[in-house]
């Protein structure tokens, strides 16, 4: 094939230029990762319709999958259940590396649409803090789409430019920059990529990379650790950041990382006519022909010990009493004990939102919206929102129903449902139930009976449905 100029200047970095030259012109695997709160990867795979010798576990990472693209696994019911979510190989990287821990303070710099920092919150077991920051506000509604459909509640975001994010400095234990970049690894994707960019070595990103980097740098606390990636070739857009915030910041330094069962090569000490700090050669560069995938460059960096800092937290409210809940608890019959562990913080005429506790931010970080919807209470019966249903739900003990597979891909498109008694034998009496899916909780239906027939409207998020092409990380 014809090789661009922009990417012939690789060809001496590049190990086996025959085999990357090859690459470019395979379809890239469609990947995808277990939502292990929900489902065991055994019991996902023993649901779906897709012949077991085509599923292929990645060498890397156990609850991950190559599958077959024919299956159109973003449309399977099993994907509008939160089961698994859809993501290149190489973009399920940088959360491995950035390592979060349950209960820490997490920030996902460039966050939308959101599939890396789910990885975040769910390596995180739901527990403490994820802020996803973004420019895009119509991203970030499906980042906050897509947190809800995974039963994730612990993300917050803010919208804003990265190069300028304030109010958190040295807050965060972790600090995730996936750069917006000139996406050149993305070329087996988007072939016209490798024609987008004129002149070779050209600066297109690098001064939005620093800045955001250098942001980056400012949130994060003292040994703290901070993961900078593209999916981009461009030394000048990967080891030349590294390079520059090395000589700007003496205390940071280059974590030297493996992952086994992945193969890499080592960032550069040298391009063209600049050489780099020797530390940059513990990045990871990834090439399409090594594992099969897209492009990527990873750094990971750790902060330098220093004084703490101490930022006055938001104020949340009080847990919301049980008599506030009371249609809630007659209507399914909750557990009172399952709110202890979350604060209802924020109310509207509209609505009451939650989080976990504990979700710690900071009084001077403006946010777009802080935890997730709970429940609408501008109704005759208050509606408890899907999100909150599928964190829950389980707990019920009267009005739900079992749908069967065929049933949950009519219930996701909107249409309603007839039950059976039999199947209705857990519903009481007409009104809002919840609706399960092997043995996870989907959200909610509003039921009726007439003439012994019980009629299950569906109240599953339509935008939930239109996710099921989720965008690229890239995009």
């Amino acid at each position: 094939m014809s090789i661009s100029p922009q990417f012939q200047r690789y060809r001496d970095i590049c190990p086996d230029w025959p085999a990357f030259v090859a690459s470019l012109e395979k379809p890239l695997p469609t990947t995808l990762w277990v939502n292990t709160r929900a489902i065991p990867s055994a019991a996902l795979l023993d649901l779906m319709p897709w012949p077991q010798e085509s599923v292929q576990p990645l060498s890397w990472r156990p609850d991950a999958f190559r599958v077959p693209e024919a299956s159109r696994p973003g449309t399977q019911p099993e994907y509008l259940a939160g089961f698994y979510h859809l993501q290149e190989e190489v973009s399920m990287i940088p959360p491995l590396l950035l390592d979060p821990q349950p209960g820490e303070r997490v920030l996902d710099l460039c966050a939308a649409p959101g599939n890396k920092t789910m990885q975040i919150a769910l390596a995180m077991q739901n527990q403490g803090t994820v802020v996803g920051h973004d420019w895009n506000f119509n991203r970030l509604r499906i980042l906050r789409s897509h947190s809800q459909r995974l039963g994730l509640s612990i993300i917050s975001t803010a919208l804003g430019n990265g190069a300028h994010f304030k109010g958190a400095d040295g807050f965060f234990d972790r600090v995730l920059v996936d750069a917006p970049c000139s996406c050149e690894g993305t070329v087996r994707k988007n072939p016209r990529i490798m024609y987008h960019q004129q002149q070779p070595g050209a600066l297109l990103y690098n001064g939005i990379q620093l800045a955001i980097l250098q942001r980056a740098v400012e949130a994060c606390r003292p040994g703290g650790r901070i993961v900078y990636s593209t999916c981009t070739f461009r030394p000048e857009e990967n080891e030349v950041v590294i390079d520059r915030i090395l000589k700007a910041h003496p205390d940071l330094d280059v974590l030297p990382v493996v992952v086994p069962g992945l193969n890499h090569s080592s960032g550069l000490t040298a391009f063209e006519q600049e050489t780099f700090d020797p530390r940059v050669a513990r990045a990871l560069r990834i090439w399409p022909h090594q594992n099969d995938s897209g492009g990527f460059f990873i750094c990971v960096l750790v902060k330098g010990p220093g004084p703490a800092y101490r930022l006055p937290l938001r104020k949340t409210e009080d847990q919301v009493g049980i008599n506030e809940l009371a249609f809630l608890q007659e209507r399914f019959d909750f557990p009172a004990a399952i709110w202890d562990t979350h604060t209802i913080f924020h109310r509207t005429p509209k609505k009451l939102s939650y989080h976990p506790v504990p979700h710690e931010i900071p009084e001077t970080l403006r946010l777009e919206e802080l935890g997730q919807n709970f429940m609408k209470i501008n109704f005759q019966f208050p509606k408890l929102s899907t999100a909150a249903a599928r964190i829950w739900g389980l707990t019920a003990r009267k009005n739900r129903v079992h749908l069967n597979r065929t049933q949950f891909m009519a219930y996701a498109k909107g249409e309603d449902l007839f039950l059976s008694e039999a199947e209705a034998s857990d519903i009481e009496s007409d009104g809002y139930v919840i609706a399960l899916y092997a043995g996870a909780v989907m959200g909610l239906g509003l039921v009726q009976r007439r003439e012994g027939v019980y009629r299950l409207r569906s109240l599953f998020p339509r935008d939930w449905s239109q996710l099921a092409e989720p965008l690229k990380d890239e995009e």
